[in-house]
């Protein structure tokens, strides 16, 4: 079983993997529970959901399934860029399947699951959700 650390770090070097094409650009990418004193914003946290076996009836190959969330947090005065981060997220992965090679994790298509509209975190912070659902396997 691909433990729950591998594929959260497979997520997050694929959302990093979009900053060249000015998805992410030099937005922090952690994940949601990162302790640390220094926070930029905008940023995006990732956090697993779930992690589950899916067997077939031949049992020829070990599937899981795993659900995460993607959120978006920003301190911008209205919650424009809050959504139009998670707006060119959802574009860039929903129906994309990928392989993490440093993680050794197949993502099948990944499916959107839940989408969350911008709301008040704080009096001075937005926070946005997008949820994510795939088949994993090793590559």
């Amino acid at each position: 079983m691909l433990g729950d650390e591998v594929i959260q770090a497979a997520i997050v070097e694929k959302l990093k993997s979009l900053a060249p094409f000015g998805l992410v650009q030099s937005m922090e990418v952690r994940e949601l529970s990162w302790q640390g004193d220094t926070f930029t914003y905008p940023n995006i946290r990732v956090d697993l959901e779930s992690n589950e076996w899916v067997f077939d009836e031949q049992e020829r190959c070990n599937l899981q399934y795993v659900t995460f969330s993607i959120y978006i947090f920003s301190e911008q005065r209205s919650s424009k860029e809050c959504s139009q981060i998670k707006t060119l997220i959802i574009n860039a992965l929903v129906g994309m399947g990928f392989t993490s090679v440093t993680q050794q994790v197949k993502f099948s298509r990944l499916r959107m699951v839940d989408n969350v509209p911008a709301i008040r975190e704080d009096a001075n912070t937005w926070r946005s959700q997008v949820q994510f659902g795939s088949r994993i396997s090793n590559p």
